[in-house]
């Protein structure tokens, strides 16, 4: 049942005056807020169907501090809250993001300040403050409790079941394999699966994969991309929940994962792997830096998708 049109609009105003002494109801189902005494970031929160969308734009005239887009990927696995790192808009802006599944009878108070904690965390990085990132731990981190294997057949998906080790779940992605894995891992439960690996990757490829999956980051509710390179360079896509979610929280994760695999699979294998392909890629970000986002986006991913289908004799 869609709660959207009625019984939300009013429950997330009351949560988001909780959060900020700052809400400015901009439209009917729209809000912008700051957190804290910080002015600088503010937050715009949207009712989309049944989902909560929460994104903030980091400005093209602050400091990069540093950091690069590689960096951000990495980053995204340790926020908090579901928050996650992405591209949006022209230039490309860098933009913060978290995405809220309105779910019957969820804690929504508890969500909320979850994703404000991901945002104080991704907002301290970004000016370089890694001590005060580390600082702003998730709230209510301890309370992962109940039977995740119970709660992952509630979903309706089928489960892979082990005596020892992750559950694992096959994802919903015609004509290729995916596999899911959900966890207990530290403070967290983490909905993840791996989309490229590699021993190595050269500075071209990492550059133009790391704009791939921020890009595609901001076109996926839930889901995440992150990067490791422990060993090796590691690609993959995740959901991270800081209390013990629902099986329904949990089917909305594994549909996100499903669609970020096809958005996001064998391109980011052929973007690992290949210079030549990073470097078109490269080519068309320069090329449609004044065009939307999504555009460059679709006119890269064409173009990887043909370069595969070539390999494979296949037609785009």
């Amino acid at each position: 049942m869609s709660y959207g049109q009625h019984h939300w609009p009013a429950a997330l105003r009351a949560v988001l005056e909780e959060c900020s002494d700052s809400l400015d109801q901009v439209e009917p189902n729209r809000w912008e807020f700051y957190l804290g005494f910080q002015r600088t970031l503010p937050i715009t929160a949207l009712l989309v169907e049944d989902w909560f969308v929460l994104r903030a734009t980091w400005a093209e005239d602050n400091p990069r501090m540093g950091w690069t887009f590689w960096d951000l990927l990495q980053w995204n696995g340790k926020l908090p809250g579901g928050a996650k790192f992405a591209l949006g808009g022209c230039g490309p802006l860098i933009q913060v993001r978290a995405e809220i599944p309105l779910i019957e009878n969820m804690d929504l108070n508890a969500r909320m300040r979850q994703a404000c904690a991901g945002f104080t965390t991704a907002w301290s990085q970004l000016q370089g403050d890694f001590d005060g990132a580390v600082r702003n731990e998730p709230v209510g981190s301890a309370e992962l409790t109940g039977d995740l294997a119970r709660l992952c057949q509630e979903t309706g998906w089928s489960c892979i079941e082990q005596s020892a080790g992750p559950i694992k779940i096959d994802l919903e992605t015609p004509n290729e394999f995916y596999q899911a894995r959900i966890e207990r891992r530290l403070s967290q439960i983490h909905v993840q699966v791996e989309i490229a690996a590699a021993e190595s990757i050269s500075a071209l490829c990492r550059q133009s994969l790391a704009l791939f999956l921020l890009a595609t980051s901001s076109h996926l509710r839930m889901a995440r991309p992150v990067v490791e390179t422990d060993g090796r360079v590691l690609a993959r896509l995740e959901v991270a929940f800081d209390r013990s979610p629902s099986g329904q929280e949990i089917s909305h994760a594994l549909a996100a994962l499903s669609v970020g695999c096809q958005l996001a699979g064998r391109e980011s294998v052929a973007l690992l792997q290949d210079e030549e392909l990073a470097r078109e890629y490269l080519s068309l970000w320069r090329a449609d830096r004044c065009a939307s986002e999504w555009h460059a986006v679709e006119n890269s991913n064409q173009l990887t998708k043909a370069s595969i289908g070539a390999e494979k004799g296949e037609t785009v």
